[in-house]
């Protein structure tokens, strides 16, 4: 993993506005164009500016103009005048160590061979020269902390080391995470099918239950139906046993009267033999 390196420049504009001299239309539109970041116009009227008068503001916008433009050898000639203004002097030291790394064409933490140290040593000193100028500094302070760390890491072996490891760990955690989510639908499509057959043992047993009640209702109805034909058979049994009673009654009535009669009669053959018999003898006896 390539760790970025970043450098902070300073190209605040500074205001010339300390005496009745700089207030004059030149300066305005210099300094209107600076903030437009119409670097042509800025450059060609900082530069009537001092033509006329030395003004070491002035100086130090037009070294940042020239910056912005990218014409770097006209922006390091101006940042490394001199300057009276311990904290104009201080941001052209940073300015100056800034552009001496760039040099070495370093944008990324990396291992330096002999020629890119002793650039960065020689950026290192412009830095530490802007810090001891102007302590309040905090780019400078910042830039050089940056630098001093790339000369002091052992690149070569740390570097690669830290590299493997976080490749390393992020395969583990890219395994972890897939061995997770395989894990993770295991368990969705385990539970689906528990929960499949838990719907179709549920299912089952509601056939069960429901061919189990249908069991019993028929079992059921066909208890009602032997009950209602022991019923019928019952009724005709008590009815054939009533009708074949009553007619042994019938029978045993009439049997009853038929004897009666006889009987009757009888007793009337023996009243009449007897009256018979009583005549006669009433007879035999007159």
């Amino acid at each position: 993993m390539m760790h970025k390196i970043l450098l902070f420049f300073s190209l605040s504009i500074l205001s010339g506005f300390h005496t009745i001299y700089e207030l004059n239309t030149v300066r305005d539109e210099a300094q209107d164009a600076f903030e437009k970041q119409d670097w042509e116009t800025a450059i060609s009227k900082y530069q009537i500016i001092l033509d006329t008068a030395y003004d070491e503001r002035v100086q130090l916008n037009l070294a940042h103009a020239y910056w912005s433009q990218q014409d770097t050898a006209n922006a390091e000639l101006f940042y490394a005048k001199n300057y009276d203004d311990p904290v104009l002097q201080s941001i052209a030291l940073n300015q100056m160590g800034v552009i001496t790394f760039l040099g070495t064409g370093i944008t990324s933490y990396q291992p330096l061979d002999d020629t890119q140290k002793e650039t960065v040593k020689t950026s290192l000193n412009f830095l530490k020269e802007a810090i001891k100028t102007d302590k309040e500094n905090m780019l400078a302070r910042y830039n050089y902390e940056v630098l001093k760390y790339l000369l002091e890491q052992k690149l070569p072996e740390n570097n690669q080391n830290q590299e493997n490891q976080q490749n390393q760990q992020n395969q583990d955690s890219q395994q972890n995470q897939q061995n997770n989510d395989q894990q993770q639908n295991q368990q969705n499509q385990d539970g689906q099918q528990n929960q499949q057959n838990n719907d179709q043992q549920q299912n089952q047993q509601n056939q069960d239950g429901q061919q189990n009640q249908q069991n019993n209702d028929q079992q059921q109805n066909q208890q009602n139906q032997d009950g209602q034909q022991n019923q019928q058979n019952n009724d005709q049994q008590q009815n054939q046993d009533g009708q074949q009673n009553q007619q042994n009654n019938d029978q045993q009535q009439n049997q009853q009267n038929q004897d009666g009669q006889q009987n009757q009669q009888n007793n009337d053959q023996q009243q009449n033999q007897q009256n018979q018999d009583g005549q006669q003898n009433q007879q035999n006896n007159d």
